[in-house]
């Protein structure tokens, strides 16, 4: 059975607003060497046979990005050795019931709002097997008042 996972952080104070959840997905795992989907695309959406090759493409992009459960294991190592914190997961509920509802975590929710993309594949001593990014949702505005001591 396919299992799909989101994983992300909750950071305090971060870009001077009292906490953001940086999602971490799987950017391009399509251009990747070796390129695997994550899963089985017709277990993880209903109805996939039924759609057209637009709306096929838009659910791998999406499906592609959660990551599985080895892929986890790996960024909860990689983050526990070079950061010192833990990275929090949960399983999917598949199968999703339409394309439409395939939870977009990498991504605005319009294209208007403030967000920012941390390309941890690009890093210094990078060994996971698949390009992880992180998207940080800045559409909150930043706090207003600091306090001085």
């Amino acid at each position: 059975m396919t299992k799909l996972y989101r994983a992300f952080v909750v950071r305090e104070n971060y870009r001077n607003r009292d906490s953001v959840v940086i999602d971490w997905f799987c950017s391009t795992r399509h251009e990747h060497v070796g390129h695997e989907p994550v899963g089985l695309y017709e277990t993880a959406l209903e109805g996939y046979g039924d759609l057209d090759t637009k709306e096929q493409a838009q659910a791998r992009n999406l499906i592609d990005q959660f990551l599985s459960e080895k892929e986890v294991d790996e960024l909860k190592l990689y983050f526990r050795k070079h950061y010192g914190f833990e990275i929090k997961t949960r399983e999917m509920e598949i199968p999703f019931s339409g394309v439409d509802k395939i939870p977009n975590f990498a991504a605005p929710a319009k294209p208007s709002d403030d967000c920012e993309y941390i390309h941890l594949d690009q890093s210094a001593g990078y060994d996971l097997s698949v390009p992880i990014c992180g998207f940080a949702d800045l559409s909150e505005p930043p706090n207003i008042v600091s306090y001085r001591s």
